[in-house]
């Protein structure tokens, strides 16, 4: 699954630019805040699939009690997210999709356990794969805004 993890203190190097400001305020702020949420619903996915899968059954009352419920709730808290500068607006965005994606493709397991139909789990999977590609964009394109701003990690 998916993981924004690039939770770490960052400090600016010209705090007088507004966009610098917002990009260290999303990171230690926003980004930090919502990643504990992310650690767990990627936590429990993890607890009942690949080599923790125990069973068709376990896996759908996990995916549809806690795991579906909780992307849910923390789409609508990424969505939430204020943010007034374009350029993080932009990036901010591939971030969305890439959640939406990957809730998308637990709905289409939950709806391929449902109905025994494991074409729909192959079908799930290939979602997951774009919704991690989009991860490693949107990483990548916070890491370009973070370069032009002279936005960096503190050591």
């Amino acid at each position: 699954m998916l993981s924004i993890i690039l939770v770490c203190l960052i400090v600016a190097c010209n705090t007088k630019n507004p966009v610098t400001e917002e990009i260290v305020s999303y990171i230690n702020g926003d980004l930090k805040q919502l990643s504990e949420e992310e650690v767990r619903l990627n936590q429990a996915y993890e607890s009942v699939t690949g080599n923790n899968s125990v069973d068709d059954e376990t896996t759908y009352n996990k995916l549809s009690d806690e795991i579906i419920p909780g992307y849910v709730e923390y789409i609508k808290k990424v969505e939430a997210v204020n943010i007034k500068s374009q350029e993080l607006k932009d990036v901010h965005e591939i971030y969305i999709e890439a959640i939406n994606i990957q809730h998308s493709a637990l709905t289409i397991i939950l709806s391929g356990l449902e109905n025994g139909d494991y074409d729909k789990i192959d079908e799930a999977n290939t979602k997951l794969t774009e919704a991690r590609k989009m991860m490693r964009d949107y990483q990548s394109e916070l890491t370009k805004l973070m370069d032009k701003y002279h936005v960096k990690k503190k050591e």
